[in-house]
């Protein structure tokens, strides 16, 4: 049987809303308290005042402000935009690895190209200018594409090499396009670059929140 304090930090730990607000000092205890009670009471099995989970709150939100903040914002040395993108996605057969380092061999990009190539367990996806589908569609003859999505844009993140140890680093970025609804078609990495690929429509939207939570 868990305690009331160990019951209550499995709690907000489900919550990103209360673990947030919990370690900023911004949640009202007393009406937090209340409300998780009877989920408190259910999981511990008897009944627990609200000034006993208040205590626990409040001592969980102490040592939660010890701690590194959950929406850590990376430190951007340099945010760039690509426009005029288009994604292609093959299934990942033998024949399609051969033709898709046929064309690796064969599309030489550009030092001022965008061409990420991926290869999933089940498919193969190429994220290029969409100037390039014609050099594509010519090494992949006949082979029909799984999907192609034209439109697009990319905002790359190029970060500090300390970054890749920053728990929640990904999880920070995504969170703020969330909140505002924005759909993140891709989200690609290197060491120290994060791109995330928007619909063209979308591309200013996603700038001004990068804008908004990155440090510099």
């Amino acid at each position: 049987m868990l305690k009331v304090s160990e019951t209550v930090a499995v709690i907000v730990a489900q919550s990103l809303e209360a673990s947030v607000m919990l370690q900023q000092g911004c949640l009202n205890l007393s009406a937090y308290a209340k409300r998780i009670q009877p989920e408190v009471e259910r999981i511990t099995k008897k009944p627990v005042k609200t000034g006993s989970i208040v205590i626990a709150l409040s001592r969980l939100g102490r040592s939660l402000r010890a701690e590194r903040t959950l929406l850590p914002p990376p430190t951007a040395l340099e945010v760039s935009a690509r426009s005029g993108l288009m994604e292609v996605t093959f299934e990942r057969t033998q024949r399609n690895l051969e033709l898709f380092h046929a064309l690796q061999q064969r599309v030489a990009p550009s030092p001022n190209d965008f061409f990420v190539t991926t290869q999933g367990t089940a498919e193969i996806t190429i994220i290029a200018p969409e100037s390039r589908l014609p050099q594509i569609e010519a090494v992949f003859t006949g082979v029909a594409p799984k999907f192609v999505l034209t439109n697009l844009s990319a905002l790359t993140v190029r970060t500090t090499e300390q970054d890749i140890y920053t728990p929640n680093t990904f999880f920070a970025i995504l969170y703020h396009f969330a909140m505002q609804r924005l759909n993140v078609i891709e989200l690609i990495s290197t060491y120290t670059e994060v791109t995330l690929i928007f619909e063209e429509k979308d591309l200013q939207e996603g700038f001004e929140i990068l804008k908004r939570f990155l440090r510099h």
